[in-house]
């Protein structure tokens, strides 16, 4: 039996969290959301740290960069020093409208982003990342 996979999508457009959902239901996964990189490191530090149950710990993140309260910039900088979450089976996707190569560049500095990825979110583009793991 497969296992459903486990995806945290960081994005604070309803639009593109509701586009967003809609594929990934597709390819039976389990989304959580959440609005800000804030409220995704408090639901991380719920789910992935050493004394919670990491089974309901995100297996991808899809983060937005551009967000209120903490953007995705912020949050990869707080997450990849962040030792009381266990990273060891998460994989980051950046998820962007933004084509700026400033903002890939700053993006690539962070080891534990795999992916950048432009929006609009597709079938096609989830789909070549969840099946075949190529990033």
């Amino acid at each position: 039996m497969k296992e459903t996979l486990k995806i945290l999508l960081v994005e604070d457009d309803s639009t593109t969290v509701a586009l967003t959902k809609m594929f990934l239901e597709k390819l039976d996964a389990e989304i959580h959301t959440c609005a800000n990189g804030r409220e995704a490191l408090d639901y991380l530090h719920e789910c992935c740290s050493g004394v919670s149950d990491s089974s309901i710990c995100p297996e991808i993140i899809l983060l937005d960069l551009n967000m209120p309260v903490m953007d995705g910039f912020e949050f990869l900088e707080v997450y990849e020093n962040d030792e009381s979450i266990s990273k060891d089976k998460i994989t980051v996707i950046v998820v962007s409208s933004s084509e700026s190569m400033r903002d890939k560049h700053k993006v690539s500095r962070f080891n534990q982003v795999q992916a950048y990825i432009s929006k609009p979110v597709t079938d096609l583009k989830l789909r070549k990342i969840m099946e075949t793991g190529d990033i």
